[in-house]
Order: C-alpha cells, then structure tokens, then sequence
C-alpha cells in the first residue's frame, strides 16, 4: 500500500490549518407504513480537509503526482501515517486538487479533500 508523500517546505506541513469531521454511513430500513428504522453502519469514517500553504513548485508537483498515481478519488489503496497523532487508512481523495500560485517565486497553496478509516 502506498503510504501519503512528505513534503518540506510551506507553512508547518500539512497538518494546519485542517478540517476534521466524523461521518457514519447509516442503513435505513422503510416500513410498508412508512416508518423508519435507521443504525450505524461499519467504522466511523472521517475526511479531512488538507491545506498546504506556500509550499515550493517542487513539493507541488509531489502533492500532484501522488494524486495522479492514484487515479483522483478512484483508489482506495494509500494510508495517511500520522495525522493529529492518528493512523488512517483505504483513504481516498474526495474531489479535486487545487492549486493556486501565490508568489511570483514559485509559492503555492494546495488544497484537496481525503476519507478515510481510523487503523
């Protein structure tokens, strides 16, 4: 399983700023009545929300590589190692990549959503 690449430059790594929310994937069971029955299903899932800040057009292009190597939101064969002191992993990317030039030296902002399950 390929793990999430590390990066060297930009503000703190890709830690902060990050969005964390918990989601669980629920089963919902109708009634000829129409009423409804609905419980939690399998292991919490989580998505963060990743911002790297000014980070080098080199560490770009490895944040863009990795995600093209995994085909976008496709694949669901990479973990995320250490992150907020948690192991996460069947990650996934949850819509595009955006990168946005800052600086005219080659500074960029990367920002991308990913899901994925506590190990």
């Amino acid at each position: 399983m390929a793990t999430f690449p590390t990066i060297y430059s930009g503000r703190v790594g890709f830690k902060y700023p990050s969005t964390r929310v918990a989601k669980l994937r629920t089963r919902v069971h109708r009634a000829c009545d129409m009423t409804e029955q609905r419980y939690a299903m399998g292991v919490e899932l989580v998505e963060f929300e990743l911002n790297y800040r000014r980070v080098t057009t080199n560490d770009k292009e490895i944040l863009r590589t990795f995600y093209v190597e995994r085909q976008g939101p496709t694949d669901v064969t990479w973990d995320l190692e250490d992150f907020d002191g948690m192991d996460f992993e069947r990650c996934r990317f949850v819509g595009p990549l955006e990168c946005t030039m800052v600086s005219n030296g080659g500074l960029w902002d990367v920002r991308f959503r990913v899901r994925g399950f506590p190990a």
